[in-house]
């Protein structure tokens, strides 16, 4: 299975930048060789290329996103209150798929059409920061730095509570 991955990052990163390698070494560690004029080489985690790959991925999904926005010149609809208003509304689609119905159930029954609804509010959550200027990366990795001081795994792991619960939980142990 690492061999697989090797190759999937490999692939992933020929894409990316023209005529370079990618290979695991021991440690979690990946060698990245860049053919170039200057050839270099940097030793990243499989977490930090990871992260290198899916913001060009991102950024490719983004554009292809706004690219058929554009080529329908829908970019006069796609103002931060539509697209808002898009994205709760497929999210109601994809309730309605697990309405009256177990989680199980639903899975089992509608797994296209779950993926259909979840591939519209993906779009249309993209559409909006590409919109709004968002960088998709920071804004994201920012929320969970942010939810992991809210919901520290000491005090949150395996529960389902609201973050408030943990802040009230401190407060009285002060008193």
């Amino acid at each position: 299975n690492s061999g697989r991955s090797s190759y999937f990052m490999t692939v992933l990163w020929n894409n990316i930048i023209h005529k370079s390698t990618v290979s695991f070494q021991h440690g979690g560690k990946a060698l990245i060789s860049c053919v170039t004029a200057r050839a270099s080489c940097l030793l990243l985690t499989y977490r930090e290329l990871t992260i290198i790959l899916m913001n060009y991925m991102i950024e490719d999904i983004t554009k292809a996103i706004d690219r058929f926005a554009e080529e329908r010149d829908w970019g006069q609809y796609h103002n931060p209150k539509d697209l808002a208003i898009s994205v709760s509304l497929e999210a109601s689609e994809l309730l309605e798929l697990f309405q009256w119905r177990t989680a199980s159930e639903a899975v089992e029954e509608y797994p296209e059409e779950l993926k259909e609804e979840l591939a519209d509010i993906m779009i249309y959550c993209l559409r909006f920061a590409s919109v709004m200027g968002y960088d998709v990366e920071d804004i994201i990795l920012s929320k969970l730095a942010r939810n992991a001081v809210k919901y520290p795994v000491s005090k949150a792991k395996g529960k389902k509570d609201k973050y408030t619960a943990y802040t009230q939980e401190a407060g009285s142990d002060e008193k």
